[in-house]
């Protein structure tokens, strides 16, 4: 029973210690485009336009469903992903400019000026790439890629009209063209591009380029990218998933299955779902240093100068800081220091014999703090040793030493003030930074000053010390 007890205890203990080391993942964002439906024979692109049916409609809920349902994954919904893109500074003024240089080129196109027409094209497409005016408006981008390979045709460059034609039926599968409208040869550049996009479906990249991809995943902060396309395949119509992620150079992800009842396809969107989200890398965010480390300490080199002394110039001291501290919370600590110092000779020699003085401050410390850097301040109680010393202004007491002779004979008692060995209390104010160049050590910058009003029945000679230092430390 004890044996279980001592265990128990020591589980109580450990627990929170381990827990702290576990890394956090940083969340991943990812969006999915609409579902874009391939599954139609491209005899239907001459005739009436067909009714979406809810399948279609739903497998980009259970998409959003199932990556919602993943912790480390946060889904951004369409209408962010839309605002991102088009509150960009130069959304606005590269879509007036793509729409005018389309028209220009529709106009010059219907002038029978094909050469015009195409180059203010090719420059709307540009402009309107360039923003990913594809994703918000692909209709709009679809119908200028078509007006380019109609131009094309015109001009005789079938095999740039084929690649304009497929491009527009990658945008917008949905088009439809009233048959007889367009003349014969672009009726057929129209369907072979069709029947060459439906065979090569599964290694399309739905905007382009996988650069162009990782491109829009940067600019506008995401992870990952899914497309869902209906395809139709051999042996009937397919769903084909298709992910990428910001700095893979192929797809992550490109699954095809057939179209089942909808509880299996349900069943596999979230399989898909799971596996991704259990083999994309994560990110372990970096812990902030209050968060890293328990206990600290650090050894630094001191400066200290007295703001109120008994000489005429000012009055320095010299020496070391060691430093130990807990943290109790992630920005609250308890710290104590122990500093020794040693006094220096000022300008005009008042002092007659140096003193050594050791300091002890103990206090809370609240901090602030990023990925590497800590800024903190200890208001904490003091505690000085202050060794015996002597001070005199009268030149005669500085031609010879304390103990002779000829310092007996021209320095008289009068003109020499002695301070016997002395403790005093009192406040101190510290502000320091630590900066971290290892995951456990640090430099430590910082100032304070003190204050003494204890033993509350004499007046001060040596008060307001203000000190600089300087030094280093480690954490654990």
């Amino acid at each position: 029973m004890n044996r279980i007890a001592t265990i128990l205890l020591v589980l109580l203990v450990a627990f929170p210690l381990l827990a702290d080391e576990i890394p956090q993942r940083k969340k991943k964002s990812v969006a999915i485009l609409p579902l874009k439906r391939f599954d139609h024979p491209c005899s239907h692109l001459f005739a009436s336009g067909q009714e979406s049916e809810p399948f279609a409609r739903n497998v980009h809920r259970w998409l959003e469903e199932d990556l919602s349902k993943q912790e480390d994954l946060t889904v951004v919904p369409p209408s962010q992903l839309w605002s991102r893109i088009t509150g960009r500074s130069d959304y606005r003024e590269k879509v007036v400019l793509g729409r005018e240089r389309f028209m220009l080129g529709k106009e010059f196109y219907r002038d029978l000026r094909q050469a015009d027409a195409e180059s203010h094209l090719q420059r709307a497409l540009e402009l309107l790439d360039g923003i990913f005016y594809d994703v918000v408006e692909p209709e709009a981008l679809a119908e200028i890629q078509l007006l380019l390979g109609v131009t094309l045709v015109e001009e005789g460059r079938a095999a740039q009209a084929h690649l304009a034609f497929k491009r527009s039926l990658l945008l917008a599968p949905a088009s439809r063209f009233p048959a007889g409208y367009y003349p014969q040869p672009v009726e057929q550049a129209l369907t072979v591009a069709c029947e060459d996009l439906q065979q090569s479906l599964e290694r399309e990249v739905p905007l382009g380029t996988v650069e162009r991809t990782g491109r829009l995943l940067t600019d506008l902060k995401l992870d990952a990218l899914f497309f869902p396309l209906l395809v139709a395949g051999d042996d009937g119509v397919e769903l084909i998933l298709v992910a990428y992620e910001r700095h893979g150079r192929t797809a992550v992800i490109r699954e095809a299955f057939p179209r089942e009842d909808e509880e299996a396809i349900r069943e596999r969107v979230s399989r898909v779902v799971s596996r991704f989200a259990a083999c994309t890398p994560y990110e372990n965010i970096p812990r902030k240093v209050e968060e890293k480390h328990r206990f600290l300490f650090a050894a630094k080199y001191e400066n200290l100068l007295y703001l109120v002394q008994p000489v005429r110039s000012p009055l320095l001291a010299m020496g070391f800081s060691f430093e130990a501290g807990h943290f109790f919370l992630k920005s609250f600590a308890l710290v104590g220091k122990l500093q020794v110092f040693s006094s220096l000779k000022d300008r005009f020699d008042d002092l007659l014999s140096g003193f050594t003085s050791v300091r002890l401050i103990v206090g809370p410390a609240f901090s602030v703090s990023g990925d590497w850097w800590r800024l903190y301040v200890v208001p904490g109680a003091e505690f000085h040793y202050m060794g015996s010393f002597s001070v005199s202004r009268d030149p005669d007491c500085k031609f010879f030493l304390g103990d002779s002779p000829g310092y007996q004979a021209t320095c008289p008692d009068s003109s020499v003030k002695k301070f016997p060995v002395d403790f005093v209390a009192g406040v101190n104010l510290f502000v320091g930074s630590q900066f971290f160049f290892a995951d456990q050590l640090f430099l430590d910058l910082g100032a304070s000053i003190s204050t003494y009003f204890a033993p509350f029945d004499r007046s001060f000679d040596m008060n307001f010390p203000l000190t600089m230092e300087i030094g280093g430390g480690v954490v654990f």
